[in-house]
């Protein structure tokens, strides 16, 4: 798939979210491992994640049983797993709310019968190594394959299948193999490539993935629920974040709500926070979910964190840490891709703009200038990007006018009286503004650190700053944006 084609895709996903069969709340109790809870999907993708060990699979095999509990019992593993908890959803079902509920402990849906709604659950650690053990211990599988019709994929899926795999192929037959005891049906593959024939027994599992993957959906009807298990699991990260593109293809054109679990940074990369459920593990061994506010927090403890690829460039030591409080304030998930590096003045910030080249992959570069300078410094579309921090003045003379506007606010934030406070204010007197902050810090026993941390709660506890700080949030995600 061509870059503009996935980008419209994960568009779609986020304008026209709505779908005819969707996944509104699910509840639990019960769940062993996990502490009882309600999760709501927002998105026709979610991902959810955690350390191993979290109750990820449990939580995904739960919305299974709950979904379709006639083929997730038919499972040993689900049934002991989800013993002596209570299930419930809330569907959305052709502009219907429905909703189901399981009591595991009967065995039994106790409420509503199943509805009309296609569920599909796949879990490729299970299905892939099974799949090849199944045919190569058929024998006759050639006198078998004589009796079926292959369906030979078209240009546009051989296509798909190479965009994932990231592999040239001629030719794809896939046969429909449908006898078997239990009543399955198996797809048998067949592959053509440059320079090799080969099929479902001589496959690597990744490969077999990828198949088994594209084989289920293809089938799936419009409105499906897919419900998947690290579907990355066996293949390469670059597959893993073409496989999220396919995916993003198929739940627009299909029309469908996918909820997968994943422990790949490939697979979440292209998700929104809204997009992603963190499980993690609280003191006393219950798995719970963690709040929008740690979103940024939990994918440096899961490791999912984003590698720092954008660089701020400012004018000294004030405005970097200031700028690095703000930022971590208000978006800590873009905190983790930034690096502030203060630069000795606005000079040097617009020589960095214009003799660094513009539009290098592996990082961007912003400059960010006090706000004093906003008459003085234009952009550029031939250079970096220009943008201000909060405020019309340096941020030094800011907090110096806080001292004078709202003292007792500042000798609150310092854990100070107002008479400490304006005892070691007065020793500054006549300081240059530069200087003047490291004195007062000094003054009051604190080290640099300490007294920006304390300043910057007493500039953002004024009225209007903190829309001024959700303003410059914005500016730096705009020209980041702009330059990716």
């Amino acid at each position: 798939m061509r870059s503009a084609e996935v980008s419209d895709y994960w568009r779609a996903i986020t304008k026209s979210p709505s779908r005819p069969n969707y996944l509104g709340t699910f509840s639990y109790k019960n769940l062993a491992g996990l502490v009882d809870s309600v999760i709501a999907f927002e998105s026709p993708i979610t991902a959810i994640c955690g350390l191993s060990g979290s109750g990820k699979t449990a939580l995904l095999r739960a919305i299974w049983a709950t979904l379709d509990w006639t083929s997730a019992v038919k499972h040993f593993e689900v049934r002991n797993r989800l013993a002596g908890s209570q299930l419930e959803a809330s569907l959305t079902i052709k502009g219907n709310v429905e909703k189901i509920s399981v009591d595991v402990e009967s065995h039994s849906p106790c409420n509503n019968p199943k509805p009309c709604l296609d569920v599909l659950h796949f879990d490729p650690s299970i299905v892939a190594g099974s799949l090849q053990k199944t045919f190569c211990e058929i024998r006759g599988l050639d006198v078998l394959l004589d009796a079926y019709e292959p369906i030979e994929l078209n240009a546009e899926e051989i296509r798909l299948i190479g965009f994932i795999s990231k592999k040239n192929y001629k030719t794809i037959k896939i046969y429909e193999i449908d006898e078997f005891d239990d009543e399955r049906i198996l797809p048998f593959v067949q592959i053509e490539d440059e320079i090799f024939k080969y099929d479902t027994r001589t496959m690597s599992l990744g490969e077999i993935s990828i198949m088994l993957c594209f084989w289920e959906l293809r089938r799936a009807a419009e409105g499906t629920i897919f419900l998947a298990e690290e579907p990355e699991t066996y293949i390469s990260p670059a597959s893993q974040s073409a496989l999220m593109d396919f995916l993003a293809n198929i739940c627009v054109k299909k029309k469908m709500m996918m909820i997968i679990t994943t422990h790949s940074p490939q697979m979440v990369a292209r998700l929104d926070p809204i997009q992603v459920k963190f499980l993690f593990r609280r003191h006393n061994g219950g798995a719970s979910f963690a709040s929008p506010k740690q979103h940024g927090k939990m994918l440096q403890t899961v490791g999912l964190d984003k590698p720092v690829n954008i660089f701020l460039a400012v004018e000294d030591r004030a405005a970097r840490e200031f700028a690095k409080l703000l930022i971590a304030r208000l978006d800590y998930a873009l905190y983790t891709q930034i690096d502030v590096i203060d630069v000795a003045g606005e000079a040097e910030i617009t020589k960095i703009r214009r003799v660094i080249p513009k539009g290098l992959r592996c990082f961007s570069v912003l400059g960010v200038y006090d706000g004093d300078m906003r008459e003085r410094i234009s952009d550029s579309a031939d250079h970096w990007p220009v943008i201000f921090l909060p405020g019309s003045t340096a941020v030094e003379h800011s907090f110096q006018e806080l001292t004078r506007t709202h003292p007792t606010v500042f000798a609150e934030k310092l854990a100070r009286s107002e008479e400490d406070f304006e005892t070691a204010l007065s020793s500054t007197h006549g300081s240059d503004a530069h200087d003047w902050f490291e004195s007062l810090a000094r003054s009051c026993g604190l080290s640099y650190e300490q007294m920006m941390m304390a300043a910057f709660e007493c500039w953002y506890s004024v009225e209007g700053n903190r829309l001024e700080a959700s303003r410059f949030i914005e500016d730096v995600k705009r020209a980041a944006n702009r330059t990716a």
